[in-house]
């Protein structure tokens, strides 16, 4: 019964009427473990090599039309099979350029030499623009339209077989042949580590089509990794370690999984944290589909009135994730994603559970990603929106029941970052600003907050408080200086936060500046981040140290 009354409290009458259990550390916790899944699922997930090809041609507005006196001049200009190319393609309008000039061999294959640029610049590359017999003296030019299409789709000899083509390539025998499918098909076979892929076309056995022919080979089929950080909160412990074992394209379907856990170096029953999570992804041509499913735990002692007492928090995460790539060219490429996403969480007192704390949230997660290139640089651009849905067991939590949080719990999210790279004094070096805004309308659960001043917001402060509310944003800026000889690079960096919305409506300690310097590398298999950061500016008592050092170590094989 004292636990049930204990739990009650917790969550409606005020923090002062139980002084001897810091709520405000129960929730710092509460946000410090999310952020560190979020991480944690960041940085194990495997990343592949993105294929980004191009297509050098002559600009449609170079040359020019000859024209001379008393010629015939074009009065219309058909184009034939124009069904067999996309509709979006422009190609009547580039031909009808040539409307009234005359109709002589030099104007025709400028005329060619436009079309077939604008049709190879949007990745058909085989396909071609020909000139057929043409009657004479009526003043209308007939082109034609020869669709490059795929022969056959095939390994090379020698290859490791244990793939399958159709899986990774969003081509058939008989379709335009279209250099962004190939494209495709190449960086979801890349995505698998240890393993290289090379492709080359040539003339199939039917008249305009082109064989594919790819070459493979994967070494393993599996890998481990082992990490080390301080990333841990002083409540739980702040020396972590963990391991996962990878397996990767284990069905021939350029698929890729994980099982990963973690735990705080000294572990105890009531002081320490521990982690476990397994992930699954696998693409079909243009599509992604990724399962992602975790627990995590963590204790904490309590003190005062209730020493010898600790508390816990359980949580299971679970999401499903589709993703389609939209479109996709030379320069930029863009993928929508939707996401259902199924939290449980549990809390304790010891061994007692507090059921008035539990929380089981559905919600579902749209998400638009563009990534652009120009020349060296990269942009990338994701805009996400969230709401809870009654989906999957999804109920009221004694939050939403009690204290006003918005069952809809609403919110949208802006991320714009960068890599911009530059020479200074004969130095590679490179920029990289990163914007992040979160906004809602609602109250949100601790949880789904946006909380800034930690090492992956507002760098220079030591995690172990953070302000938070419902809605925010932080811009960090950081500048790289490579060094190739020893496989270095140094950083330094000023972040910004504000938070625009707080939950508890208070005007209190809004803003917060922070810095910080570092190093990073890596030596054969083992990576590492050591860092030092400092607070520039943070609101009035704020507890944090003067100076946060850190560290990130990493070992793969």
């Amino acid at each position: 019964m004292f636990y049930r009354m204990l739990s009650l409290a917790l969550l409606i009458l005020p923090a002062t009427a139980f002084s001897h259990i810091n709520s405000a550390i129960i929730e710092q916790q509460n946000l410090h473990q999310q952020e560190q899944q979020k991480a944690r699922q960041k940085s194990l997930a495997t990343s592949g090599k993105a294929v980004q090809g191009s297509v050098t041609v002559t600009d449609n507005n170079t040359g020019e039309f000859i024209d001379t006196e008393g010629c015939l001049k074009i009065k219309a200009i058909q184009l034939e099979n124009r069904s067999d190319l996309p509709f979006w393609l422009p190609l009547q309008r580039i031909a009808d350029r040539g409307i009234n000039h005359c109709l002589n061999t030099a104007n025709v294959r400028h005329l060619v030499r436009l079309l077939e640029n604008r049709v190879m610049k949007a990745g058909y590359i085989t396909s071609r623009i020909s000139v057929p017999e043409q009657q004479a003296g009526s003043g209308t030019l007939r082109l034609r339209i020869d669709a490059g299409r795929v022969g056959q789709l095939a390994l090379s000899a020698g290859s490791s077989d244990n793939i399958y083509l159709n899986a990774a390539f969003p081509l058939r025998s008989g379709d335009l042949l279209d250099l962004r499918a190939v494209e495709q098909g190449l960086e979801n076979m890349q995505r698998v580590p240890h393993t290289d892929v090379a492709i080359r076309l040539a003339p199939g056995i039917q008249p305009g089509s082109s064989d594919i022919t790819i070459k493979r080979q994967q070494s393993r089929g599996w890998r481990t990794a082992f990490w080390l950080d301080d990333a841990g909160s002083r409540y739980t412990g702040r020396y972590q370690g963990g391991a996962a074992f990878y397996l990767d394209n284990p069905t021939t379907l350029n698929d890729l999984f994980y099982f990963s856990l973690g735990r705080t170096l000294k572990y105890k029953k009531e002081r320490g944290s521990r982690n476990y999570a397994v992930w699954y992804s696998v693409p079909y041509g243009y599509w992604l589909l990724d399962f992602y499913a975790s627990e995590n735990r963590y204790n904490q002692p309590l003190t005062d009135e209730l020493a010898g007492y600790y508390y816990s928090g359980k949580s299971h995460n679970l999401s499903v994730q589709l993703s389609r790539l939209l479109h996709r060219d030379a320069s930029q490429k863009t993928t929508l994603s939707a996401q259902i996403n199924k939290r449980r969480y549990r809390y304790f007192l010891s061994d007692t559970e507090l059921e008035l704390q539990q929380k089981e949230i559905t919600n579902l997660q749209l998400t638009l990603a563009h990534r652009r290139y120009i020349q060296d640089n990269v942009l990338d651009a994701t805009i996400s929106l969230q709401r809870n849905v009654s989906w999957f067991g999804n109920r009221p939590t004694t939050e939403m029941l009690y204290n006003g949080y918005h069952r809809a719990g609403r919110l949208m999210t802006f991320d714009l970052q960068a890599w911009l790279p530059f020479q200074l004094a004969g130095a590679r070096m490179s920029y990289q600003p990163r914007f992040l805004l979160q906004a809602s309308p609602d109250k949100l659960i601790t949880q789904d907050q946006f909380s800034i001043g930690s090492r992956w917001s507002v760098r220079g402060f030591d995690g172990e408080a953070s302000l938070t509310g419902n809605s925010g944003w932080f811009l960090s800026n950081t500048v790289n200086l490579d060094l190739p000889r020893w496989q270095q690079q140094l950083y330094a960096g000023v972040d910004y936060g504000q938070i625009v919305s707080r939950a508890d409506n208070s005007e209190a300690g809004k803003h917060m500046a922070g810095g910080v310097i570092g190093v990073r590398g890596e030596l054969w298999s083992f990576g590492y981040d050591l860092f030092a950061g400092a607070p520039i500016y943070k609101p009035e008592n704020f507890p944090t140290d003067r100076i946060t050092l850190g560290f990130s170590a990493r070992w793969t094989w």
